[in-house]
């Protein structure tokens, strides 16, 4: 099932994008569809670039998964009303806006894909 791209659009938390000083910059997703099984860590781009995998990782709650230690096909339930953050090690976005690519593979909905653009 394909879900498109206005509607996974939603599950940015406005205004999340910030920076994490000498750390790199995050930003928040909040599942306000249904509830989902993710493969791996998402695939980012920054601006028309691409951010490696192994920069990226996933906190919920007490749960991390980082893409230079998790296996592509990792199972990670992502429940209804449920928050992450995405953080992206490396360095800080310059101020101004940004516009953010996710890609995300998912058991049950394929490939989800959608993009926002925020201010740092």
């Amino acid at each position: 099932m394909k879900v498109p791209a206005f509607m996974l659009k939603k599950l940015y938390v406005p205004k999340s994008l910030a920076n994490e000083p000498g750390q790199g910059f995050a930003f928040r997703l909040k599942n306000t569809l249904a509830d989902a099984t993710l493969l791996g860590v998402p695939e980012i781009s920054v601006d028309g670039e691409a951010v490696a995998t192994d920069r990226v990782s996933v906190a919920a709650g007490d749960e991390v998964w980082e893409g230079a230690k998790t296996p592509d096909d990792h199972a990670t339930k992502f429940k209804r009303a449920m928050e992450v953050a995405v953080r992206v090690r490396g360095p800080t976005l310059p101020p101004g806006k940004h516009k953010v690519e996710v890609k995300q593979r998912s058991k049950e909905f394929e490939t989800l894909g959608f993009d926002f653009e925020d201010t740092v």
